[in-house]
């Protein structure tokens, strides 16, 4: 696939036991810590926005997994891909829509779906945004709980994804339609509360500055 430049990258196991782990989304909340996020085993990148050497300081240049939503456009998406090379495994909402994005087999075992069903079943506040719990996570809430499951080291560190709770969260839009978009879609008061009992629980570690937001 043309899109991955780095062929010679050996496989990401799909489990991630005993790995030090970092997602990191786009919230401003990430200052300086590009040489903290790229010293993690895995990192994951959600929706990375454009490059540039302010961009590198803040949020570091290594990425494992991408997730990558399915309304991209396609300069953006190659542009993604030339920038993170060594990125070895894409995680999706859908396998279908991945695979006709990238151009893969359907089966090609670089695609790794959310098994959104299994999150709902695992943490109850989910059930209060109807019977499709996937419509209603954000990509970084899919990307956190996904890391869960496949068995990251805990706490898993988080930078950047601060569930809504900082006004502007997004680096790239923080218009005042964007915001609106998250309330008709998302369930944020939820994906709020949940990533608040795993930061109180021990499960995860809010590593950027939003880590007040949460009482960490």
């Amino acid at each position: 696939m043309q899109l991955w430049a780095n062929h010679s990258t050996a496989p990401l196991p799909l489990e991630l036991s005993g790995r030090r782990v970092v997602v990191v989304g786009n919230a401003p909340t990430i200052r300086n810590m590009g040489a903290t996020i790229d010293s993690f085993d895995v990192v994951v990148r959600v929706n990375p926005p454009p490059g540039g050497h302010k961009l590198v300081e803040h949020r570091g240049q290594r990425a494992s997994v991408l997730h990558i939503n399915s309304n991209m456009p396609p300069r953006t998406l190659a542009s993604t891909f030339r920038r993170y090379p060594d990125a070895v495994r894409v995680w999706s909402r859908s396998r279908k829509e991945s695979v006709l994005q990238l151009g893969l087999r359907y089966w090609d075992s670089r695609i790794d779906e959310y098994d959104a069903r299994r999150m709902v079943r695992e943490h109850a506040e989910l059930r209060e945004c109807g019977p499709i719990g996937e419509r209603f996570l954000t990509a970084g809430m899919l990307a956190v709980l996904h890391a869960l499951a496949l068995g990251s080291r805990r706490p898993l560190s988080i930078a950047g994804i601060s569930a809504y709770v900082a006004t502007g969260h997004a680096a790239m839009n923080d218009s005042a339609y964007h915001q609106r978009n998250l309330m008709v879609f998302h369930c944020i008061d939820v994906e709020r509360r949940l990533l608040q009992r795993l930061v109180r629980e021990g499960a995860v570690v809010v590593e950027c500055e939003a880590a007040r937001l949460f009482g960490a």
